[in-house]
């Protein structure tokens, strides 16, 4: 009786054996190919709208009758609007760099001073990104930058802008941060990068620049206060994150200012990363 059962056994084991063989089995994956990892990163499912660029010359913001849209629809396409024409393309990127190929587009005629004649080539030759909340820069080969706000949120559109502040009378709030540098991101940007202690709450970073502007013998100078805004919270994971922030406020005022000298250095009055210049 134990036989029989021993061989019964035995036949079942075989069969579900003979069964397993037919089953499709995935190829093992070559590390070295790239086909299988999605590329959208971050980006994948987001959609953008474009309120501004900046060619050399200076920034043109958009006009009310030209719509340039933004979106990523899967991890390798995004498509959109480009003021009357519409275009798709394919999209690679990862944390900070993204290229658009094999793009698109219908080919109406959308006017002598419609911006599609700077967008498209943008894209082309698109090569880095930065995303900041519901901002987005991308910056291109070509000398264009393009800045975008999310779709999804255009109430909280643009980047921080710069607010102004008389040092000696105002008291910061700045929870503890690790200033990790500063850079200058275009004529109208800088971007710092911080490292705090947290993870539960949103913090809040906030740019102040210190009312005078002190002039100097061949230089301007400009002070600079980042708050630091941590709502309590008292999660201990250590993060880094770049803030970006329109300073063009305070470049308009410098530029404003009798008699002021060609060029202006901001320095920042909380550490010393560097110094950021900006010329007329």
């Amino acid at each position: 009786m134990i036989r029989h059962f021993l061989t019964a056994a035995t036949f079942a084991v075989l069969a579900l054996a003979s069964s397993c063989k037919h089953l499709p089995v995935d190829p093992p994956i070559d590390p070295r190919d790239t086909t299988h990892t999605p590329i959208g990163h971050m980006l994948t499912g987001t959609s953008w709208k474009l309120h501004g660029l900046a060619v050399k010359g200076g920034q043109i913001q958009i006009a009310d009758r030209e719509t340039f849209t933004l979106k990523f629809t899967t991890a390798s396409h995004a498509e959109g609007s480009a003021s009357c024409n519409g275009y798709g393309a394919d999209v690679k990127a990862d944390s900070e760099n993204i290229s658009f190929s094999n793009i698109i587009s219908t080919m109406a005629y959308c006017g002598d001073e419609s911006l599609d004649r700077h967008f498209m080539p943008a894209l082309q030759s698109a090569h880095a990104y930065t995303r900041d909340g519901n901002s987005l820069i991308i910056f291109s080969k070509s000398g264009i930058t393009l800045y975008f706000y999310s779709a999804e949120n255009p109430q909280q559109s643009h980047h921080n802008m710069v607010k102004f502040a008389d040092f000696q009378l105002v008291k910061f709030h700045i929870d503890p941060f690790h200033d990790q540098g500063v850079r200058k991101v275009d004529e109208n940007h800088i971007a710092l990068t911080v490292g705090y202690s947290g993870g539960c709450r949103e913090h809040d970073f906030e740019l102040y620049a210190d009312e005078p502007i002190m002039p100097g013998n061949a230089t301007d100078f400009a002070k600079l206060m980042l708050t630091h805004n941590a709502h309590g919270d008292v999660c201990e994971a250590y993060l880094t994150k770049e803030l970006i922030f329109n300073v063009e406020p305070l470049l308009r005022k410098w530029r404003n200012t009798p008699h002021a000298n060609q060029r202006l250095v901001l320095q920042f009055s909380q550490f010393d990363s560097g110094v950021i210049e900006f010329h007329k």
